[in-house]
């Protein structure tokens, strides 16, 4: 199993299908307690669809962060934190965010 800092580039995928993705993780995870939603992302990172960088853990030089921040980057949006529970919720709001803009 990977660490949360080992986890793949994401696939790309086509515009139309990231957004939908993004919005039927968000929405299903809208109001998931926050071990239930750390949980969903990092799998979705480890499965290759999103990458997930927490400083420290990473033994591969080019999967370090380039801060000192916690970083999460699924289906377009992204989410950065002093800690991986900040970067989570920070995650969740930028995706239900851009899930509003893609409705207008």
């Amino acid at each position: 199993m990977m660490t949360a800092a080992q986890t793949p580039t994401p696939h790309p995928l086509p515009p139309e299908t990231e957004v939908q993705l993004r919005h039927d993780l968000a929405t299903r995870l809208e109001h998931a307690p926050l071990d239930a939603l750390i949980l969903a992302l990092r799998q979705t990172c480890e499965t290759g669809l999103g990458v997930w960088l927490v400083p420290g853990q990473a033994t591969d030089r080019a999967l370090r962060p380039a801060t000192h921040l916690v970083e999460i980057s699924i289906f377009g949006a992204q989410g950065t934190g002093l800690t991986v529970e900040e970067a989570a919720r920070n995650w969740r709001r930028a995706a239900l965010n851009l899930t509003e803009g893609d409705a207008e």
